[in-house]
């Protein structure tokens, strides 16, 4: 069974008890007046798709446990069965990257992660490689993820960082597929 949410805004979506829910798609999310949609886990043994988490219209609730940045993992903040994680992401934000450890983290089986980077007219600081190494182990990253998919792909330094980052750490990494954000003009740039 799959459940679909596109360009909507939904207050809660809770998925309690739904042992034969596969799919939960969240797409294009619209949020009056900077509300977020709280999506809470707690029953849901088949679920292997979901998506996409986004860290600014988003707020995971993972075994009556709000997942922030710097959530430490336990059996209880664990959805094992998600095997598929797509996520929006503006790197340009700092708190929406702070955030994308502690989402991976909850999800330790994903093979499958498509990345689709927001834009942002903002900076995130000091997103550079230390900052993901200081993020520490992400058990996904280095033993399951075999196919990344990173969409709208601006060329900025806190998406190259994250890009290094998960190359030096995926052990399993099969096949890389980056996509460029429209306005990308020449192999130059893209080389750069």
């Amino acid at each position: 069974m799959c459940v679909q949410f596109f360009s909507s805004f939904i207050e809660e979506i809770f998925v309690l008890d739904a042992p034969r829910l596969e799919q939960l798609v969240h797409s294009h999310v619209w949020a009056p007046d900077g509300n977020r949609t709280k999506i809470k886990i707690g029953h849901a043994p088949k679920l292997n798709w979901l998506g996409y988490l986004d860290p600014e219209n988003h707020v995971l609730d993972v075994g009556n446990t709000i997942i922030k940045a710097g959530t430490r993992v336990s059996p209880s903040t664990i959805v094992p069965s998600v095997t598929f994680l797509a996520m929006e992401v503006r790197f340009g934000v700092r708190n929406d990257a702070k955030m994308i450890p502690s989402f991976l983290r909850c999800f330790p089986n994903v093979d499958r992660l498509y990345i689709r980077c927001g834009k942002t007219d903002q900076s995130a600081g000091k997103l550079n490689l230390k900052f993901w190494h200081e993020s520490g182990i992400i058990e996904c990253i280095r033993s399951r993820i075999n196919l990344l998919v990173f969409r709208d792909f601006h060329g900025g330094r806190s998406e190259l960082a994250f890009l290094k980052f998960f190359f030096e750490n995926a052990l399993v990494l099969k096949e890389v597929v980056v996509m460029l954000a429209p306005g990308f003009t020449s192999m130059e740039e893209v080389h750069s």
